[in-house]
């Protein structure tokens, strides 16, 4: 690990102050990914700012539009815990129960886990080419060990097959969450989907953020009436995984949403399963065929073929456990 100054800013203006007198700074809340990746040689910033110290970044708020407001330095375990959380916003509970073990979720930040970088292992070591790290280097992924990445993307993923990691991300994806940042131009908001980007023609940046941007807060919408599960493929950081939602009306689907995670180099969204699903008898039959439209554009080759059937499964898995919550089976 290189040497860096470490700084504490007390407010979102010193935070921001800081990221802008230090070029090569990097920002800091649970730390459970940068300083595993500094202790790797892959970051090496000159200056890790510690967003810890500052309140406006903490803290849960119910606002009056119903949305849960989470500050980006609070806790995935407090998130948890909050019984607003798991009552109002269930399948966020269950995603981060699910996606992290007990000593993570209490360390790791909100903020932190929707940025976290890809467990590429051929990103993670030094001396292999990779485009992420050297850009025109090549990607080692493609030639190598690479049955744990990316199956779709299509041409948008030539130059880098890592995937994203976060199950948080899945959850707030298809909970329609808003990203709410701070910069010395002004803040914004946006749909998270908007967030994470294809790697296209220069896959060292993963998201659309601006280098002098940070996420102070993000915005979930209420879950409502909207019946949701969450399916890992397996434990760890996924090979598949799927989170279903589901509006039912007298035994027919009428608003369905699906995000697949651990499949691309950002949360998926399936329109193709999306339409599939609308105004068809919520059962099995409907089920299969969302998964079969949700898998049609993955491009697989004999390291990855296997991911389809296994993704096809936690669809439909993830299909029948929105049902049953809604209480049609």
């Amino acid at each position: 690990m290189t040497p860096f100054i470490y700084q504490r800013p007390t407010s979102i203006e010193a935070a921001l102050a800081a990221l802008a007198a230090t070029p090569n700074a990097r920002l800091l809340g649970g730390g459970t990914c940068l300083i595993d990746l500094m202790k790797q040689g892959v970051e090496q910033p000159e200056t890790i700012i510690d967003l810890n110290f500052a309140p406006d970044l903490a803290g849960l708020a119910v606002l009056p539009s119903g949305a849960l407001r989470i500050g980006a330095t609070t806790t995935l375990s407090h998130v948890a815990r909050d019984p607003r959380v798991e009552h109002g916003w269930p399948l966020l509970h269950d995603i981060i129960v699910a996606g992290l073990t007990p000593q993570l979720r209490n360390a790791a930040s909100f903020g932190g886990n929707i940025m976290q970088r890809p467990r590429c292992i051929f990103f993670l070591e030094p001396d292999f080419a990779c485009n992420k790290k050297r850009p025109g280097s090549g990607c080692a992924a493609r030639a190598g060990v690479h049955y744990q990445h990316a199956i779709f993307g299509g041409d948008a993923t030539k130059a880098c097959i890592a995937v994203h990691p976060s199950d948080l991300c899945v959850a707030l994806t298809i909970l329609d969450a808003m990203i709410v940042t701070a910069s010395p131009a002004g803040g914004r908001r946006f749909p998270i989907d908007e967030l994470h980007r294809l790697p296209g023609d220069d896959p060292s940046r993963e998201t659309t953020l601006r280098t002098d941007e940070i996420i102070v807060a993000v915005e979930v919408p209420p879950q409502a009436a909207n019946t949701a599960a969450y399916v890992k493929g397996t434990e760890g950081f996924t090979l598949a995984s799927c989170a279903a939602m589901l509006m039912i009306h007298s035994g027919v689907i009428t608003n369905a949403a699906i995000v697949l995670g651990g499949v691309a180099h950002k949360p998926w969204r399936s329109d193709a399963a999306e339409r599939t699903l609308a105004g068809q008898p919520a059962d099995e039959p409907s089920f299969a065929a969302a998964a079969d439209a949700a898998t049609g554009e993955a491009v697989t080759d004999f390291q990855t073929a296997f991911r389809v059937p296994l993704l096809k499964g936690v669809i439909v898995e993830a299909l029948e456990l929105a049902l049953r919550a809604e209480g049609g089976a």
